[in-house]
């Protein structure tokens, strides 16, 4: 209907999603109910800027204005994307800020050596 066949391709499953991370701009996270957001924190991890709705669990992932940009509505998506096209700048400050949250906040260590924690308060 819009016109946008040669401008959007869908790939399907990608076994690899950081060659596409790295080759991107910035990524969406448009899901409405989105519950930890791997797959923000994975782009994040990729030095992308994200654009996400802020519902669910995104808004804990994405620090709103510093790694990444919460929207509420279609509109407000819209004018957040034009920004980034507009303003390249932006999108790298963000997502070197972005990488530097996934890496303090999302790393395999911490995340396990909190898991233990957990499971140490349970066992007690």
């Amino acid at each position: 209907k819009l016109g946008i066949e040669e401008d959007v391709s869908f790939t399907g499953y990608i076994s690899d999603p950081y060659e596409v991370y790295f080759k991107s701009d910035c990524l969406l996270m448009c899901s409405e109910y989105e519950a930890f957001g791997r797959v923000t924190a994975e782009a994040m991890s990729a030095c992308l800027p994200v654009i996400g709705r802020n519902s669910g669990g995104t808004p804990e992932v994405i620090a709103d204005g510093e790694t990444g940009i919460l929207y509420n509505t279609f509109d407000e998506l819209v004018a957040e994307m034009i920004k980034l096209v507009q303003n390249p700048e932006i999108g790298i400050q963000m997502g070197l800020a972005g990488w530097q949250r996934a890496k303090n906040l999302f790393n395999i260590e911490d995340y396990a050596a909190n898991v233990y924690q957990v499971i140490q308060s349970v066992m007690d």
